[in-house]
């Protein structure tokens, strides 16, 4: 069972809500690069009735949303496209947007009462903007997504026991490989694989590493944990970063990491960044580079509906930001929270309650190798 997703910005979050009963919204205004966010000149744009955005202002000129109007350039190599999703549907994301706007593009045919699996966990996007899926046990290769549903039954390959999957994203050419960019996912037990796009087969990549101490940012782990593999919570997402990639992860802390198991795992998801030069086939040590920060909420930000963010399930790397899909219980209900989390300290702050757009919890997200990200210092 997986637990709950999360972002931040160490910035004043003002709250107000839209004319748009599906989202409740906060406004934030961004700090300095240094501080790891940038929005690139903002906007003062909202959400449309449909989730779509109104914004002429924005993060990046070659960030694209995917609604009806620009899905026909999902297939455009070079171009920012970013998605987040639940377990049954599928949401292409504005970038521009500070808010960062929502427009459903349809259910999952593969999913729900007559799908071949309950849910899929996560996606990744290549740069062509070909979709991959991943589920517990299964990966779904060359996706489609058509005008009103996403096409992936028929495509689904079963996967060794490994734990369960969680987390996929697409590595930049250079990395994994020298010439081409690889399909790479994650299980709760910490291993990280590459992925055949044709046949599904795993070539191990390495490992997340282990739980320190602390999170040299304040924060104590379980002293039963400690020294135990770091289990994926949530999601793994890498960039090109004009020719030095960069990698992050959302993990949690557990006593029994080996078996999959959340018993007494921490409640509060870690951020992790990722050495790409270590991810290399057969790595069979830790490709940890540095523990981020527990990703908890800053305390500038004006959200007094939420103590904390859950576990980020999705993540995306954008700017200066992680941009999480967060799943959070508030009481028999689901919460889909889309929050900003800083990139250097792990520190996060709301921006988005989309539970009415899209009820059940966040699953999973994706973004393109392409997106522009500012590199958090050193630690």
């Amino acid at each position: 069972m997986r637990r709950s997703p999360l972002a931040s910005l160490s910035s004043l979050c003002l709250p107000f809500a839209l004319p748009v009963a599906a989202v409740f919204v906060y406004a934030c205004s961004a700090s300095s690069a240094t501080s790891g966010f940038d929005t690139d000149g903002g906007g003062d744009g909202g959400s449309g009735a449909d989730g779509s955005s109104s914004s002429d202002g924005g993060a990046n000129d070659d960030a694209i949303s995917l609604g009806d109007s620009a899905r026909s350039e999902t297939g455009t190599p070079g171009k920012t496209i970013l998605y987040a999703h639940t377990n049954r549907t599928l949401f292409s994301v504005d970038a521009k947007d500070p808010l960062l706007a929502l427009t459903k593009i349809g259910d999952f045919d593969c999913t729900g009462d007559a799908g071949t699996v309950s849910s899929l966990t996560d996606i990744a996007v290549d740069k062509d903007g070909k979709l991959y899926g991943v589920s517990p046990k299964t990966i779904f290769l060359d996706m489609t997504v058509n005008a009103s549903s996403v096409g992936c039954t028929g495509k689904g390959v079963q996967l060794p026991a490994a734990g369960n999957f969680y987390g996929a994203s697409f590595a930049p050419a250079g990395t994994v490989d020298p010439n081409a960019e690889s399909l790479v996912i994650a299980s709760s037990e910490g291993l990280v694989f590459k992925v055949d796009t044709t046949s599904g087969a795993l070539t191990p990549l390495g490992t997340l590493g282990t739980v320190p101490a602390d999170d040299g940012r304040g924060h104590t782990y379980a002293a039963a944990n400690v020294g135990k593999a770091w289990e994926l919570s949530g999601d793994i997402v890498f960039l090109s970063n004009n020719g030095s990639p960069v990698g992050f992860a959302t993990v949690r802390d557990c006593p029994n990491p080996d078996a999959g198991s959340t018993t007494n795992c921490d409640k509060t998801d870690t951020l992790i960044e990722i050495d790409m030069s270590k991810l290399k086939p057969n790595n069979t040590g830790s490709v940890l580079k540095s523990v981020r920060g527990l990703i908890v909420k800053a305390a500038s930000c004006n959200d007094a509906a939420h103590t904390g963010y859950g576990s980020a399930f999705g993540i995306v790397a954008y700017q200066g930001d992680i941009i999480g899909y967060a799943r959070e219980r508030s009481g028999t209900t689901e919460l889909s929270l889309t929050v900003r989390i800083n990139n250097n300290d792990g520190t996060a702050c709301l921006v988005a309650d989309n539970t009415a757009l899209a009820p059940g919890g966040w699953a999973g997200a994706g973004v393109t190798t392409t997106a522009p990200v500012i590199v958090p210092p050193p630690r």
